[in-house]
């Protein structure tokens, strides 16, 4: 049985999951509209049972350390990007850089968040009905596609 890494903090179903392109985050979308950032290699195991456990702290996961089988990991949540979306947040994509993500859900917009300053800057409308997924142009993430209920797809540019 391999090593698995936990990432809970989300209130309801979680609808996507993407790796940043380093590979070295998580970005996850639920139901509870809120959007999390997660770092699965700083993680904390949990030994024991009941009163008896204990939270240990691994910095990397290149330190080698062995997780036996009756440990539970859990992965260090970094951020969580809340109280934009009205509805359930259902897909999300990162930037080539990893600066910025783009997130969609039940209410009708596409979001593109700026990683660090953990805001929205820009908000893509028009759309007449829930999307259901969106995509960045590989290498330069400069247009952004989105695709609906409405059974449109929109591309946008985001140089402007």
């Amino acid at each position: 049985m391999g090593t698995s890494t936990r990432l809970k903090g989300h209130k309801g179903p979680v609808y996507r999951c993407v790796l940043t392109a380093d590979g070295n985050y998580v970005l996850s979308a639920g139901h509870d509209r809120s959007l999390k950032l997660w770092n699965p290699h700083k993680s904390s195991f949990i030994e024991g049972q009941g009163s008896e456990m204990k939270i240990q702290t691994a910095a990397s996961k290149s330190q080698n350390l062995e997780w036996a089988q009756d440990k539970e990991r859990d992965g260090l949540l970094v951020h969580s990007y809340d109280n934009v979306h009205g509805y359930e947040v259902v897909d999300v994509a990162v930037t080539h850089d990893n600066s910025r993500f783009l997130s969609c859900g039940g209410d009708k917009l596409a979001y593109l968040w700026d990683v660090k300053a953990g805001r929205v800057v820009r908000k893509l409308f028009g759309h007449e009905q829930r999307l259901n997924a969106v995509c960045l142009k590989p290498k330069d993430s400069t247009v952004a596609m989105t695709a609906s209920y409405d059974a449109t797809v929109r591309l946008w540019d985001l140089r402007q």
